[in-house]
């Protein structure tokens, strides 16, 4: 009996600790649990990051506009990293918005700064973009 009440105790440990380490995550990628823990120039940094990762695709894959469009469809945008963001942690103020990617808020800052979506359709957007990602029922991609 000890013998098995000791296995289950280790069980929920070990699943609590795994719990505790995918919260940063959502289906692998870096979820706005992780923006809030940033400092102000961590996420500047992040941002400016994102616009070097575009422009090394580009330079190497095709042209900087086509990389963007393919990978964000938004288009392209002359706002800075620091208005993206002040868009992104707007859109992590929203508690309901923590488990998504991160990706996502880039996208919606990048729609919300160049102005190719309505308020109505990014709410819209946002509410599609939350039941594909916290349905619990989704099958989930690997854990990182």
């Amino acid at each position: 009996m000890k013998r098995i009440l000791t296995i289950v105790l280790l069980a929920v440990c070990a699943g609590g600790l795994q719990a505790q380490e995918n919260k940063f995550r959502t289906d692998g990628m870096s979820n706005g649990r992780v923006w809030v823990e940033l400092t102000s120039a961590e996420r500047v940094t992040y941002v400016c990051g994102i616009f070097i990762g575009l422009q090394a695709a580009g330079m190497f894959g095709g042209d900087f506009k086509s990389v963007e469009k393919q990978f964000f469809t938004l288009g392209t945008t002359p706002a800075g990293a620091v208005d993206f963001v002040r868009e992104m942690n707007g859109f992590f103020a929203d508690s309901k918005n923590l488990d998504l990617p991160i990706c996502i808020a880039y996208t919606y800052a990048n729609s919300k700064l160049v102005g190719t979506s309505t308020e109505r359709e990014l709410r819209e957007w946002i509410e599609a973009i939350r039941r594909i990602y916290l349905n619990s029922d989704k099958p989930r991609g690997p854990k990182a």
